[in-house]
């Protein structure tokens, strides 16, 4: 796959992502219950969207590197 293709699919996923851990894309995960791991609800779903962040970032380091380039 293409390195711009990637790169660009990931900065849409970024948007989205941004706009699932503002307001008003927040609204829907915004409760308590249920306790995932000991966490309420929305910080459960806030670290599960930092955990996508770093798997998106790590995505385009491996096309980077795959394409020749130094992912720095």
């Amino acid at each position: 796959m293409k390195t711009s293709t990637v790169r660009r699919g990931v900065a849409i996923f970024l948007v989205l992502n941004g706009l699932l851990a503002m307001w008003p894309g927040l609204l829907p995960f915004n409760r308590i219950y249920p306790l995932i791991f000991g966490l309420p609800f929305v910080m459960a779903w806030l670290t599960f969207l930092m955990l996508l962040v770093g798997i998106a970032l790590f995505v385009v380091a491996l096309a980077d590197r795959a394409d020749g380039r130094p992912s720095s």
